[in-house]
């Protein structure tokens, strides 16, 4: 993966051009994403802007011509967009402007095939333009809405659902693969059809039951406090059990990589209905 930082083109130097080709091809990278700003919008400030710059449209035409050298070399990139990206779609709201007068970004720079994102999730790394004034504080901001949800119940860490998971499916097999010695008998002598299916029914919905008893604890809580160099305040471990349908957990929380899908992207149930079944008997308590 290559990260392109700010360019706030057309102002971006054509020395950095020349390193990032060389640092994506060193290191063999596969994907682009530019973290922002990839356009400055000086002109349209909400700072003091040069008397002496230029105007907004000799800039914009510039920063579009500065821009197709990178839209050539990486014609399918992720763009997460900057707050320099969007001041003049500010400006345009605030002026109150319908967005439906307002073009897609990539209409008006020239790079059709560019994803502008707010932020993107790739192999578990969160990507987005950093601002709430540093990057920094804004992880620590989202780390302590998450750490709020974690302990009103709402949010997992993901390692505990994967070790739940992982009990979860050995449990599973052991009961599938149990099912037909268990079985094998009682269907034999069964009077008809119906019957033998009742059998295997009940067997069915008995390790569904059993299943549905697995708990998700929260064992090692996410804490906005290790994002700061200097807390010593020391970590208090929670423990809260999900009482979320699986399949609901899923569609808010879940997002599948472009590398394990052909639809990356938030998960959706509905993308999978047989699935829903299966994963709310799981969280049944009954």
């Amino acid at each position: 993966m290559l990260v392109v930082g700010d360019l706030h083109s057309p102002f971006d130097l054509d020395s950095y051009f020349d390193h990032c080709v060389e640092v994506y091809e060193r290191y063999n990278c596969n994907q682009v994403v530019f973290i922002g700003d990839v356009i400055d919008n000086h002109y349209s400030s909400y700072h003091e802007t040069d008397a002496n710059g230029m105007g907004g449209g000799q800039e914009l035409e510039l920063a579009v011509k500065r821009l197709e050298r990178w839209y050539h070399r990486w014609p399918d990139a992720h763009v997460t967009v900057g707050n320099h990206d969007r001041i003049i779609i500010r400006k345009a709201q605030s002026g109150g402007v319908p967005k439906q007068w307002i073009k897609e970004y990539s209409e008006v720079l020239n790079t059709p095939n560019w994803k502008f994102v707010t932020s993107l999730e790739i192999d578990d790394v969160l990507y987005i333009h950093g601002e709430a004034g540093t990057a920094k504080t804004k992880a620590r901001a989202d780390m302590a809405e998450m750490e709020r949800e974690q302990m009103a119940n709402n949010l997992i860490p993901s390692d505990d659902v994967a070790d739940a998971w992982e009990a979860m499916a050995g449990n599973m097999r052991s009961r599938l693969l149990a099912i037909p010695s268990k079985t094998a008998a009682t269907v034999f002598s069964a009077d008809d059809v119906t019957d033998a299916k009742k059998i295997l029914k009940d067997t069915i919905n008995e390790a569904l039951a059993e299943l549905s008893s697995i708990e998700v604890k929260t064992a090692n809580p996410i804490r906005s406090a290790e994002l700061d160099d200097d807390s010593e305040e020391d970590a208090k471990p929670v423990s809260a059990t999900t009482r979320t349908k699986i399949s609901e957990w899923a569609d808010k929380y879940r997002r599948l990589s472009s590398e394990a899908s052909s639809e990356a992207g938030q998960w959706s149930t509905n993308r999978a209905e047989y699935q829903r079944g299966i994963m709310d008997a799981i969280s049944d308590e009954r």
